[in-house]
């Protein structure tokens, strides 16, 4: 940072461009302990050094161990407490406790609360959430797998991976220190020291890592003409920039000069990715009129992880299962978020037993609850709506299948690249790219055969997965097309 600023002039050439503060932080002593030579299998190796930790380290002592995903803490999870239940008498036992994003409140709350049985340690099991964001209290003993999950933009094919990588020494660091917030502590780390010298010295910055889409169209409203020759603290690519110029364009956020157009300047002031500032502006022409539906499909999708909560049993599944069913609808993902918040807001009894019963995550569907009243709010401002919607709760329409396709034809304005054929083998390939995809488990449409599929995000993960689809006719994608010039 210091370099950065460097080179801004200043009036007084005596005085310091910056002044950097260190503080000091308050840590005790904590112990590293590295693997004498590589393991073959992080996961087993993990659970093993878990057993190890609680057969020998005295209590009180609780152990966090770091894993990469949500599927890795419920498999530990299982094993654990298979493990736990074959104790000696004379042994503490075990309470496991997960933590990721995904995880209802009440199931997070569980890692941040002390036991309430005597004579029982405490095993959090955590995604890269416990590295920074949160202190977990009552741990003196860390374990770390060497990886997290991190997503990456590849504006070459215009897709996300979301992949475990090996982790930077900043991390390992970060991690380590969880072990010493209330006492001396220990980290046992599942890789070699010689193996940590090869880690990078810190994570690559955000913007490196991200679709630079909202970036740009933000230089460009602030009134930056020359978004390539603009000295970022951290420049991303060259290809990042241009397609995210040429994806603004297609948007009608630029002209073909490059300047800002008046909807670029609305998109920009939605507090959204600039397709879904496309979709909103498509919403209030006459042709599709349909903003407050619009509002309530976004406001789902952009509340932070998905409103579903990912349902890993059968028996989870099953409860679940009947009661979604209800709100599911056959055109896919987009109107089955669009059903959810209209019967979550018609709910005039209990909307968290209503939430609970149905496996909806109740802090993110309240948190698009909020983006829906401040989108709404804004439209009213920028006179996308002519007056405010009548307020909650309403009472519960079934949307009309025409209605439903004249609102996916809308999102096909900000979407029309995220598009897909069926092709004759039976797999969907992209109309942009020509990348086979599949749909993603958590979708509605998940093992259905469509004509084509609109996507809203396209992830790689373990393979190259739709996510957030719904189905589309083929000549739309020509219609969408069409009208953008």
């Amino acid at each position: 940072i210091r370099q950065f600023f460097s080179d801004i002039p200043v009036k007084d050439e005596s005085s310091e461009r910056v002044q950097v503060l260190r503080i000091k932080g308050r840590q005790f002593p904590v112990e590293v302990v590295h693997e004498p030579r590589p393991v073959p299998d992080i996961q087993d190796a993990l659970l093993k050094r878990i057993f190890k930790i609680h057969l020998e380290e005295p209590l009180p002592g609780d152990i966090l161990a770091f894993l990469t995903g949500q599927e890795e803490i419920e498999s530990a999870q299982k094993l654990i407490e298979e493990y736990a239940s074959t104790l000696a008498s004379n042994v503490p036992k075990i309470k496991v406790c997960p933590l990721y994003g995904q995880l209802t409140m009440e199931g997070q709350r569980d890692a941040f609360l002390p036991v309430k049985v005597s004579f029982t340690r405490k095993i959090v099991l955590a995604t890269n959430i416990a590295e920074t964001s949160v202190t977990v209290p009552g741990v003196r003993y860390v374990v770390d797998c060497g990886k997290a999950k991190v997503k990456k933009y590849r504006p070459r094919l215009g897709m996300e991976s979301l992949l475990a990588k090996v982790i930077s020494k900043s991390s390992a660091l970060q991690r380590t220190g969880r072990a010493g917030r209330e006492g001396p502590g220990k980290c046992f780390r599942l890789y070699t020291e010689s193996t940590f010298e090869t880690f990078q010295d810190a994570d690559l910055p955000e913007i490196l890592r991200n679709d630079v889409l909202g970036a740009v169209l933000t230089m460009k409203a602030r009134g930056i003409h020359d978004v390539l020759a603009f000295p970022l603290m951290d420049t991303p690519g060259t290809e990042s920039i241009e397609k995210a110029l040429l994806h603004l364009h297609y948007l009608g956020a630029l002209a073909d000069d490059g300047a800002i157009t008046p909807a670029g300047e609305k998109m920009a002031r939605f507090p959204l990715p600039a397709p879904y500032g496309a979709v909103l502006l498509a919403a209030a022409k006459p042709e599709f009129d349909c903003v407050i539906e619009a509002i309530d499909i976004v406001s789902c999708i952009t509340a932070g992880d998905d409103i579903f909560l990912q349902l890993q049993s059968e028996e989870a599944q099953e409860q679940a299962g009947a009661l979604r069913k209800e709100i599911q609808r056959r055109e896919g993902d987009i109107i089955t978020y669009l059903t959810t918040m209209q019967r979550y807001t018609g709910e005039n009894a209990d909307r968290t037993d209503w939430c609970k019963q149905r496996k909806i995550n109740l802090r993110n569907i309240r948190q698009a609850l909020n983006i829906r009243r401040q989108l709404r709010g804004m439209c009213l401002k920028e006179k996308l709506l002519a007056e405010a919607p009548p307020p909650d709760p309403q009472p519960f329409t079934p949307i009309d299948p025409e209605r439903a396709d004249m609102i996916l034809k809308c999102f096909m304005r900000g979407f029309a690249m995220k598009t897909a054929m069926l092709a004759p083998d039976g797999s969907y390939v992209t109309i942009q790219g020509k990348h086979v995809v599949a749909i993603h488990p958590a979708s509605v449409l998940h093992g259905q055969k469509k004509e084509a599929i609109m996507f809203l995000e396209h992830v790689f993960t373990n393979k190259n997965y739709a996510k957030k689809v719904s189905a589309i006719r083929a000549n739309w994608i020509v219609e969408a097309m069409e009208s953008r010039y």
